[in-house]
């Protein structure tokens, strides 16, 4: 059986084989027939050869540093891809299985290149130019053939044809295949330069082709987010750490921790490695102390991926409970009705059933309302209850809501609630209250006469109507009135009135006031109000007051009254001289004289000659008092005149001042 020599490693491989059985790597142009072919025609420059070779993923290294390389010419390319299938071009015949010839004379030479190749992450095209030389004496041509090139690589190469003893640079590109992430470190594959013309000259050189590092941070996530616990003390969580956005492996150290310090973490293992691309899945184990029985208790867990100085956090919830012991049921409570609607009324009596008929003991609780809007105001027949066990007990409770604006409604909710200081229950009732439109938008008030006058007086009346006419529903109503001055009293006859739908009622309306200042007129605004106790309708009215001026009246009264009195008191009044045998002299004519002029002066306005004329008679009158009693032996009958003399002249005096405004 004949076999062929790998070149890699020098397995012999029976003939036929594609692959080394013991390295993989690409045997076809190894070949050898039994007897050799004769050389055929050289191909076109511009066709292009694809081979297809094993792929074989050797160990990754650190990754190298790049640098710039020299630009690609756009001359026909050979590519390789990984998985793809072997196409050879129709002017080179396939390579067979030969056996060992002699050593033939080199025909080409290259240069093999002295810096790695570095592959961008991005995909783009990174090329390399290897020198090529032809030794032959005829013009040939080459061609790039790849072996040992890992999945994610796809490489290209040009063809090259040379004049003899010439060089030129043949062109091999190489990118990353697709969206696939390629591994960060060093790759080594071997790149054949073959003869087109002498297809067993051939040389081999090895290229090592570089990946940078691309460093993205891992990411981390807890499932589930939210951990339920019930009556126990520990949670089991996973902990998921994905390396997708990284193309180097990544040594993670898990850690857990919490606010209160209060939870315990176990990772297993809580360091692992994740390699380029793919993710790690870790248990975790919480522990932590339950809540008080019948209570519950919310932590907030933050898990943390340690890689070198960086580190991720990743947040979740721990909801710990616990079991409330329960001896007995909580009493049960049924509102009858629970649903109530309140028609132009605010409040209602709801009965409430306590029933213990499932518990063992005698249940004690305390009777409570409570509403959102704290507006609900709950009277209870008895505020504290004993059920006996296996019994019921009914308490009445009246719910007064606050009174609505006529025409609106409104829902309320009221939870009636039973405590025995540990342990409530609680029934809702819905309120439903509305009040209908009021018919004091459709009443209306009104004053006949509107108007009053008061000619000297301080009485009047008029006449309310209260008109319902337009309304649907009758009303009662309550009336009074007001003055801004506060000086008028009213009164009603009657006050209340019922007045039907479509029908006007009327009372009657009496006011007193002061009188009005003599010789002017006043004027006096009212209102007269109809109230339901809700709202008000009235209707204003006004008071016209006039009084006759009594000056000139009183000036006259007082000015003729004065002298009446100046005159009366003359007459009887005279003086007794002793020793003149005269007898008694009649004094007082000069006084009559005087009141005649106060009397005259009422024909003047200006009442100054009543008040000269009071003034002189007034004198006189006190002279006749005092002279007399300074002289011997003058006497003054009639003595008791002289008051009214000055009475008089005191009322002429105040006449004449009537006159003066």
């Amino acid at each position: 059986m004949s076999t062929s020599a790998c070149e890699s490693c020098g397995e012999q491989n029976p003939t036929g084989t594609q692959f080394c059985l013991r390295c993989n790597s690409f045997l076809a142009w190894e070949d050898r027939t039994e007897a050799p072919r004769p050389a055929p025609a050289p191909p076109p420059a511009e066709e292009l050869i694809e081979t297809r070779v094993r792929p074989r993923l050797d160990p990754t290294g650190p990754p190298p540093t790049t640098g710039p390389l020299p630009p690609t010419a756009p001359v026909a390319a050979t590519e390789w891809r990984p998985g793809a299938q072997s196409r050879q071009p129709s002017a080179v015949p396939p390579m067979t299985a030969v056996e060992p010839v002699a050593a033939v004379q080199p025909v080409l030479r290259l240069e093999p290149p002295t810096h790695p190749v570095v592959v961008p992450v991005d995909g783009s095209v990174t090329e390399l130019a290897l020198t090529v030389r032809n030794l032959s004496d005829i013009v040939d041509g080459y061609a790039v053939d790849v072996g040992g090139a890992p999945p994610w690589l796809v490489v290209a190469s040009d063809q090259l044809r040379l004049l003899p003893d010439t060089e030129d640079r043949v062109r091999v590109r190489f990118r990353i295949a697709g969206d696939i992430l390629a591994p960060a470190g060093e790759s080594r594959l071997r790149l054949r330069v073959r003869s087109l013309t002498r297809p067993p000259a051939h040389e081999v050189v090895e290229v090592t082709v570089a990946v940078p590092v691309v460093d993205a941070p891992v990411a981390l996530r807890v499932e589930p987010s939210v951990a339920r616990t019930t009556d126990v003390d520990t949670a089991r969580l996973t902990v998921v750490v994905d390396n997708a956005a990284g193309n180097r492996p990544a040594t993670v150290r898990l850690t857990g921790s919490d606010a209160e310090l209060a939870v315990g973490f176990f990772f297993d293992p809580a360091e692992i490695i994740v390699g380029p691309g793919d993710s790690a899945r870790v248990r975790l184990v919480t522990t932590a102390p339950r809540p008080e029985a019948g209570r519950e208790i919310t932590r907030s867990l933050t898990v943390s991926a340690t890689e070198g100085r960086r580190r991720v956090d990743a947040v979740a919830v721990l909801v710990q409970s616990t079991s409330a012991v329960v001896e007995d049921p909580v009493v049960e409570l049924t509102a009858t009705p629970s649903r109530v609607r309140l028609q132009d009324d605010d409040s209602t009596v709801v009965r409430l059933t306590v029933d213990n008929r499932a518990g063992r003991r005698w249940a004690t609780v305390r009777l409570d309302a409570v509403d959102p809007e704290r507006l609900v105001h709950a009277g209870w027949s008895a505020t504290e209850v004993r059920v006996a066990p296996g019994g019921s007990a009914e308490v009445d409770v009246r719910l007064t809501c606050p009174a609505l604006e006529p025409g609106t409604e409104v829902t309320r909710e009221v939870t009636l609630v039973a405590s025995d200081g540990a342990r409530t229950a609680r029934t809702p009732v819905t309120l439903r209250q509305s009040a209908s439109v009021s018919p004091m938008t459709t009443l209306a008030v009104r004053l006949d006469p509107s108007i009053v006058r008061l000619a000297n007086r301080r009485r009047g009346d008029a006449a309310v109507i209260v008109d319902n006419r337009q309304g649907r529903a009758p009303i009662r109503v309550w009336l009074h009135g007001d003055d801004p001055e506060n000086v008028l009293a009213f009164a009603f006859a009657p006050a209340h009135l019922d007045v039907p739908a479509g029908q006007a009622v009327t009372s009657r309306l009496t006011f007193r006031g002061p009188r009005a200042p003599g010789g002017r007129e006043i004027t006096r605004s009212f209102t007269v109000a109809a109230t339901d106790g809700r709202s008000t309708v009235g209707d204003a009215g006004t008071i016209i007051q006039s009084a006759g001026d009594r000056r000139p009246w009183l000036r006259v009264l007082l000015t003729v009254a004065g002298g009446l009195l100046m005159i009366m008191g003359a007459l009887g009044l005279t003086i007794d001289v002793a020793g003149d045998g005269l007898g008694d002299l009649p004094l007082g004519l000069a006084l009559v004289v005087f009141a005649g002029l106060m009397v005259f002066g009422l024909t003047g306005r200006s009442g100054r000659l009543s008040r000269f004329t009071a003034v002189l008679g007034a004198l006189v009158a006190v002279a006749l008092i005092v002279v007399p009693s300074m002289i011997d032996g003058v006497d003054v009958n009639g003595g008791g005149g002289v008051l009214a003399i000055l009475a008089g002249c005191v009322l002429g005096y105040i006449g004449g001042l009537l006159t003066r405004r």
